[in-house]
């Protein structure tokens, strides 16, 4: 988890920890453009509840397309 340039008070740890209480749910936290795509279909392939926190700033790219993230 990273704060981004909006500080602490828009980060939400309360809401990662939050969820992360919760029977089934998952939360899944993206690194880069490329594996917000893959945890987007991850997401939606998940039976329960999912929190998928994003970012407004630009991310490095650090994965490429081929990449296989665990499911």
């Amino acid at each position: 988890m990273s704060i981004g340039r909006d500080g602490p008070s828009q980060t939400g740890p309360e809401d990662l920890a939050m969820f992360r209480s919760l029977r089934d749910d998952v939360v899944l936290y993206l690194s880069d453009a490329v594996s917000c795509e893959r945890l987007v279909e991850c997401a939606a392939a998940h039976r329960g509840m999912v929190h998928l926190p994003t970012t407004r700033g630009g991310t490095p790219v650090i994965y490429t397309a081929d990449d296989a993230i665990p499911t």
